[in-house]
């Protein structure tokens, strides 16, 4: 018998679990309390059948019934009594006898003895059923004695189907109640004593007259409701010795007793017809030290001298589980009562505290008086405890029970809830990544007559402005999903270490030490991320991981984002309703930390808003902490505001080959120190003849740049939206503070005309960093080209300064214009500059230049070859027209035209009175020039552009005594040749191009008009034999060179003669063709 009761016993246990967590002692009460359980033998009683019993289980739980006790069982009018047997069981201080019974007219039981605490009582009854009864019928057993009283109803099953596996009807309760057992709802208060009953179905008595529970339990699993809470660490705990402990727990010091546990058996041994059947005993429990790291707590109690050991573990919702797994499968269970104490040292509990190796109460502890159990403090709906139970015939096949014994918690109001939270970084540098530590401290009222604390619900805490998350984390960083980390399981995270940002310690009072754990960045739950993605907390996920024995929390949180500053917000809802004193966060530090001071000296004010639990009958608190800024960065004075910063950004750019005359890369960047102003846009112009081939390059279409605005980041990785054949360079841009910055690479591609300008760049970056995916970055840099010159000036949109609520930050851009034969150096050696200016968010302009200078000028040729050609009236005072064919050697390496001039025969003279309708240099600039005011073309081809540029010649007012010739070209580009018409020594005419551009040609013609819209008229026949007919050009290359030349004019000299037409003559002029 010992044997089986060691094992229904240990069954038992589970019941123990559900005590774990309620509330504070109530003042003692005088007198018996009295425990009644009715049960029926089998659980179902076949109709119009013989032989049914009920079994009663009562206890004292009380002090001692003086004058005796009688137990009464009021049967359903459809059930007769046929026999009764009863027997007081005994106590620690008493032994047992049978009690006097009667079955008519009343069924009834007495004791005339007094029944001191602890003593058990058991009667069974016999009963017929009547073919007449229901298919429910109410059984009333009732007890009383020394003054107090109990009663219990039983709803009879009558079927002729045995009753399932599982608890009897009605038989699960979960009490909490003060000592005059009333119900204990004062949020945070201790109760008096936690108590769970159960009672197993059972089936017919066998042919022993023994009675078992209907199969047997495999594993029992109690949930409790949310908030209760025990505390180990109130009492003493007892070293068990080791997993073999039986005998060991007859040693456990009566200070570490923290409840009582009631257990019945029957089966083999305790027949039916013995005088009071089944048997029973009240046994202590002790809190042990934990056998093992899984479990948060553990206790055990002893039958005869086998232990019973019930282990506690919190659950992912924060809810304790206790547990009982693989059960004895030959016990028969009937039922049992597990009593945990609410301040177990309280002196009411003597009568029930059994000394060492089992001395019998009554027995005071030597500790304080200390809390065990504490109720929930969040007020409202009942509290519910589910129970689960399986079977060793259907293992993992659970059958569920709901208990809301326990009513609403209430008194919130009363509850105490004063957190203090500090929140400073470890440097006291500005605009530098640093690690920050948060401490939250909670004080706990542990005392025996003090409402507990509520627990944490939710936590909003609004960092500084100015503090905010630091791009240069991004590099390495990772993410953990909602998979990896197990949310909603007890099993410790699986994610990147990549994913860690900070470390955790939790210190809490129902534990011996503290608690770790860490904070882990969750995949954001955006791909882009918008800025008002950021600012609902969609791409700053955060996990919070707590670990310790027979736990495994994890609470999700998130990050909010201001789109405007960054500022941040962090906040984490419905947090477990645990206790916990000091919640300390050190999020990493170093140059990859997750956050970032602000970039100016001052002092700084974190706010919070956190609820307890007992909201809203307890105030929310509001902690605020501040911290110093008082440093500068890496040594820098500390500026007070930004205004204040230096805008002083460095700057290189030039070819990484400059050989003049040749294609190199061409590199620019720009940077900026932490502590200075940060960059907004750039104006870049460069030097003279620093130009681009655009030939052989489609534009990277408008309709392919919105596309690209509206891509997330990692599409563009994978399929850019613009054609590789536009790209003609890369850029990476550095972003965050610090000593590593962040780098990300993006693409520059040639575009089409913008903002007035000709030609573009879309300098496309996906914003990528780790697991944030912000979208694509476009830039458009506009790229003005100075008709004159073919001076590139580059004009950039602003740049970011934040996406999606994280500041940029930038630190330097470098753009590599890297395509092969793209960037052409100039053919001049002259020391030159690359120019510019920087603008700030602030709107300071800094001024920007670096030295640019190419070398191996002399080792270009220069030998343009010109041809003159007359066309029209030969005869003096007629009207030639003029056509000039400049055109370079096709193979060869030569410098560009810087300047030429060319000087007709004296046989040409200008015709002044054909000087007409002149363009004003107002109506040049606004593109207005009068038809009239036209007197020729030009036409020129150049290597570097798909197709020629062209466009009409104007006369244009002009500072000198003639109007100027200008050649308007038009194409991809524009081009303005601007000529001076003089005359040369020999009395001929003379245009001179002061400042061609220095770019390549192949071949420039341009052509005046002759006839009446001439403005050559021949002073001499020119077809005389000694008609005048050399001219004189004189061409200075962009590297100094000299070429000077005598072309032959040719003319319609021997020639049929026509009539006198409008003609148009040719003049090759050479000029840059830039990008």
């Amino acid at each position: 018998m010992s044997t089986n009761f060691r094992r229904f016993a240990c069954l038992g246990t589970a019941l123990c679990a559900l005590a774990l967590s309620i509330g504070p002692a109530a003042q003692a009460a005088s007198g018996p309390r009295w425990r009644i359980l009715s049960q029926s033998v089998p659980t179902n009683f076949p109709p119009a059948s013989s032989g049914a019993r009920y079994l009663l289980t009562v206890e004292n739980v009380g002090s001692t019934a003086e004058g005796g006790i009688v137990i009464e069982d009021l049967l359903p009018p459809n059930f007769t009594a046929t026999a009764v047997k009863g027997k007081d069981l005994g106590s620690p201080v008493s032994l047992s006898n049978e009690l006097i019974c009667n079955f008519t007219p009343t069924v009834s039981c007495v004791d005339p003895e007094p029944a001191p605490t602890g003593d058990f009582f058991t009667v069974i009854v016999t009963v017929n059923v009547s073919p007449a009864a229901g298919a429910t019928e109410t059984n009333l057993a009732r007890v009383s004695g020394g003054g107090a009283s109990a009663s219990v109803e039983d709803a009879t099953m009558v079927s002729p189907t045995p009753a399932p596996f599982g608890l009897q009807s009605n038989t699960f309760h979960f009490d909490a109640v003060n000592e005059d057992r009333s119900e204990s709802n004062i949020a945070g208060s201790h109760p008096f004593e936690l108590t769970t009953e159960l009672a197993f179905n059972t089936a017919a008595p066998n042919a022993n007259d023994n009675i078992s529970s209907e199969h047997g339990p495999k594993d029992i699993d109690v949930t409790l409701p949310p908030g209760l809470i025990g505390n180990p660490q109130a009492v003493p705990r007892c070293q068990a010795g080791s997993a073999a402990i039986q005998g060991y727990l007859r040693s456990c010091p009566l200070a570490s007793q923290v409840g009582v546990a009631d257990v019945l058996v029957g089966g083999p041994g305790v027949p039916l017809t013995t005088a009071g059947g089944p048997f029973a005993q009240e046994a202590p429990i002790y809190n042990l030290v934990p056998s093992t790291n899984s479990v948060t707590a553990e206790f055990g109690f002893e039958v005869e001298t086998y232990p019973v050991l019930l282990t506690a573990t919190v659950n992912a919702d924060g809810t304790v589980s206790t547990d009982l797994h693989n059960a004895s499968q030959t016990v028969p269970i009937l039922n049992t009562s597990i009593s945990f104490w609410g301040v177990p040292a309280d002196p009411a509990h003597d009568l029930r505290r059994f000394g060492t190796n089992g001395s019998v109460p009554p027995n005071p502890s030597s500790e304080s008086p200390s809390p065990f159990l504490d109720n929930p403090t969040a007020c409202g709906a009942p509290l519910s405890t589910l129970l689960q139970v399986d079977q060793w015939l259907e293992p993992g096949i659970f059958h569920s029970y709901r208990s809301t014994s326990v009513g609403a918690i209430t008194g919130c109001n009363a509850l105490s809830f004063t957190p203090s939270l500090s929140i400073a970084p470890d440097s006291n540098q500005a605009d530098q990544p640093a690690g920050y530590a948060v401490d939250l401290e909670i004080p706990q009222h542990e005392g025996p007559t003090q409402l507990s604390t509520p627990a944490l619900r939710d936590a909003t805490v609004t960092l500084p402005k100015g503090v905010t998350v630091s791009a240069s984390q991004g590099d390495g960083l990772a993410a953990c999903t909602q998979a990896q980390v197990g949310l909603g399981s007890t099993t410790p995270a699986n994610c990147p270490p990549a994913a860690k940002i900070a470390t955790v310690k939790v210190e809490t009072p129902v534990l011996a030490k503290p608690l770790d754990g860490q904070v882990y960045l969750g995949t954001p739950a955006c791909a882009p991320c918008s800025a008002s993605d950021a600012q609902s907390g969609r791409l700053i996920h955060l996990y919070l991981e707590i670990q310790g024995p027979g736990i495994d929390l994890k609470l999700p949180g998130s990050g909010a984002l201001d789109p405007q500053s960054g500022q941040i917000t962090a906040t984490f809802l419905e947090n477990p309703q645990l206790p916990f004193s000091r919640l300390q966060l050190n999020f990493k530090s170093g140059p990859r930390a997750a956050l970032a001071n602000p970039s100016v000296c001052g002092t700084y004010r974190t706010t919070s808003a956190l609820t307890p639990w007992s909201a809203p009958e307890t105030s929310v608190a509001n902690p605020t902490s501040t911290f110093p800024i008082s440093a500068g960065a890496n040594g820098a004075p500390c500026a007070s505001s930004e205004a204040a910063q230096p805008n002083q950004p460095s700057f290189e750019a030039g070819t990484t080959i400059p050989i003049a005359g040749s294609y190199s890369p061409f590199v620019l960047k720009l940077g900026r120190e932490d502590g200075s102003q940060r960059l907004a846009s750039i104006d870049t112009t460069l030097p003279k003849g620093l130009v681009g081939k655009l030939a052989g390059i489609p534009y990277c279409s408008e309709a392919a740049i919105a596309a690209a605005r509206t891509s997330a980041g990692e599409a563009q990785l994978a399929s850019p939206s613009c054609p590789p054949a536009s790209e003609v360079g890369t850029v990476d841009v550095a972003a965050g503070p610090g000593s590593a910055p962040f780098h990300v690479s993006g693409h520059a591609y040639l575009s089409g005309p913008y903002k007035g300008a000709p030609l573009s760049l879309a300098i496309i970056t996906p914003a990528v960093a780790g697991p944030f995916d912000l979208g694509t970055v476009v830039v458009r840099a506009a790229l003005y080209v100075n008709p004159l010159t073919t001076q590139i000036h580059a004009v950039s949109d602003p740049i970011p300064a934040i996406l999606a609520g994280i500041p940029l930050d930038v630190r330097s851009i470098a753009l590599n214009m890297n395509r092969p034969d793209f960037t052409l150096n100039p053919t001049s050696c002259n020391p030159m500059a690359v120019l510019g200016s920087a603008t700030s968010t602030l709107g300071s302009v800094a001024p920007l230049s670096d030295r640019f200078q190419v070398g191996a000028c002399n080792a270009l040729g220069f030998k343009p070859s010109l041809a003159l050609n007359l066309k029209g009236g030969t005869r003096r005072h007629t009207f030639p027209a003029l056509k000039a064919t400049l055109t370079y050697p096709k193979k060869g390496a030569y410098a560009n035209i810087a300047k030429a001039q060319v000087t007709l025969p004296h046989s040409e003279f200008l015709e002044q009175g054909h000087i007409g309708t002149v363009c004003t240099r107002v109506q040049f600039a606004a593109k207005a020039c009068p038809k009239a005011s036209i007197y020729g073309k030009a036409r020129a081809i150049s290597p570097l552009l798909d197709k020629p540029v062209s466009g009409p010649v104007y006369l244009r007012s002009s500072s000198n005594k003639l109007p100027d010739l200008v050649a308007e070209l038009n194409g991809q580009i524009d081009v303005v040749l601007d000529g001076k018409i003089d005359t040369g020594k020999g009395g001929g005419i003379r245009n001179t191009f002061q400042a061609v551009p220095d770019a390549p040609i192949s071949k420039f013609v341009l052509e005046l008009k002759g006839g009446m819209k001439g403005l050559l008229v021949n002073s001499e026949n020119i077809c005389s034999k000694n008609a005048k007919t050399t001219a004189i050009a004189d061409f200075t290359a962009q590297n100094g060179k000299v070429h000077n030349t005598t072309p032959t004019v040719t003319n319609s000299c021997g020639k049929k003669k026509r009539s006198s037409k409008r003609v148009s003559t040719s003049y090759r002029l050479a000029f840059p063709l830039a990008f």
